[in-house]
């Protein structure tokens, strides 16, 4: 059995068990306080780093000799996400944003502070980060009110937001002032990147569409990207995913 770190994402102290996420395993893992090797005293936190060892019953994966990792985690505020998954009828999730290790971000119902009761698909949330170098959890996680223009605008205005947050903003402003079809627009441009020539090294994703200049020959990690875009049908999330790889490549260009 390997030695592996991940998260705790809950933990419920008057029951002594909670979860642990493994962002390397992909697994979310039971286990009991009696599971835990305390070489110095303290109270079990969500959000904290652990070391352990995984082993498999017929109930799923649990975790054992657990270990508190007291180095490398750190605690960010105000990061804004998209999910891209859900599972178990919204027990659990995974969130994209602009700091993005694997996946996505793991984010348990637990963490929700907004009132609601499931993890929701293709939706924008706000949340604080617990994260480590292999391993990322939301917490303190709330909805993003997509009734308010106001903070939509400034999230779809932000050039250091995650693009494909950015997407996701735009496209409610333009449902919101009935105008669904600039937003289409905005996903075709997408699209025609796969028919030009040149390769594209600045791009700009704003309310009135992607904006890019042309410099150069086509990058085949582009090309790829784009066409498996247009291959696999058109998603917000993977529409704006590439977009947010062709910006990264064409920044590290200039």
């Amino acid at each position: 059995m390997k030695e592996i770190k991940g998260m705790i994402t809950r933990y419920d102290e008057d029951k002594g068990y909670g979860f642990i996420w493994s962002s390397k395993e992909e697994l979310d893992c039971y286990f009991k306080i009696s599971n835990i090797i305390y070489e110095n005293k303290r109270k079990v936190e969500v959000g904290d780093l652990v070391s352990f060892v995984i082993y498999e019953t017929d109930k799923g994966y649990r975790a054992t000799n657990i270990r508190f990792v007291e180095s490398g985690n750190e605690k960010k505020k105000e990061y804004n996400g998209i999910t891209c998954w859900t599972g178990h009828f919204g027990e659990y999730g995974l969130i994209l944003h602009k700091n993005q290790i694997g996946e996505g971000t793991f984010l348990h119902k637990s963490n929700l502070i907004d009132g609601t009761r499931k993890v929701v698909n293709n939706t924008l949330y706000n949340m604080d980060i617990a994260k480590s170098k292999d391993n990322m959890i939301a917490l303190n996680t709330s909805k993003i009110d997509t009734n308010n223009e106001k903070i939509l605008k400034e999230i779809a205005d932000n050039e250091v937001e995650d693009p494909r947050v950015r997407l996701k903003a735009i496209e409610y402003i333009k449902l919101k002032q009935g105008k669904s079809n600039e937003f289409r627009e905005i996903i075709n441009q997408a699209n025609e990147l796969n028919e030009y020539k040149e390769e594209s090294t600045t791009v700009r994703i704003g309310l009135n569409g992607i904006e890019f200049n042309q410099k150069g020959s086509p990058s085949e990690d582009i090309i790829t990207i784009v066409k498996y875009v247009v291959i696999g049908g058109v998603s917000i999330v993977g529409v704006a995913a590439a977009a947010s790889i062709i910006a990264s490549l064409a920044g590290n260009k200039n």
